[in-house]
């Protein structure tokens, strides 16, 4: 094997090194950045007897790595979003939200019933909302209807994330 043969192996030898290197410098970044993201987690139950009357209680829990502001959100019949309250939630933190059930469902003209939505604003107040939330209460209330028992549904809302607004 000649000086330049030595050499060219050497040097391929170096860049497909250098290749490796940066290919899991690139697979580290992308792992980090998906932990660092806000994983919201909804859960749901349903309580027919309390001091309150019947309550829906939201467990929202915030399993990522970034801090996050949760927004409960109600859709009335002209057409805007009335807020029911916010939470700051910071890492790994976790809050459970009762709402009483005539503030969850509203009766219209018509036997029309308006559920609320849940918004989740994160720091640079961008508003997301998780699919299928008003489904899944929908769900709730109408097997409570048939059986007395709660029940509890998960939204990982990173993975169903819809961005409604900027």
């Amino acid at each position: 094997m000649s000086t330049s043969e030595r050499v060219a192996t050497a040097a391929l030898i170096v860049s497909l090194l250098s290749f490796i290197v940066s290919l899991c410098a690139l697979i580290n970044n992308i792992l980090v950045a998906r932990r660092d993201r806000i994983v919201l987690v909804v859960t749901c139950s349903f309580f027919s007897i309390t001091e309150r009357g019947p309550v829906v209680a939201l467990k929202i829990a915030n399993h990522g790595r970034r801090s996050a502001s949760v927004a409960i959100m109600h859709w009335y019949s002209g057409g805007h979003l009335t807020e029911e309250g916010s939470v700051r939630l910071g890492e790994h933190e976790s809050v459970v939200v009762p709402i009483a059930l005539e503030h969850v469902l509203r009766d219209f003209e018509g036997n029309v019933a308006e559920l609320i939505d849940v918004w989740f604003v994160d720091d640079l107040d961008k508003e997301y909302r998780a699919r299928n939330t008003v489904d899944d209460i929908e769900q709730l209330l109408s097997l409570h209807r048939k059986q007395a028992s709660p029940l509890k549904f998960e939204v990982p809302i990173w993975g169903s994330l819809r961005r409604d607004r900027d």
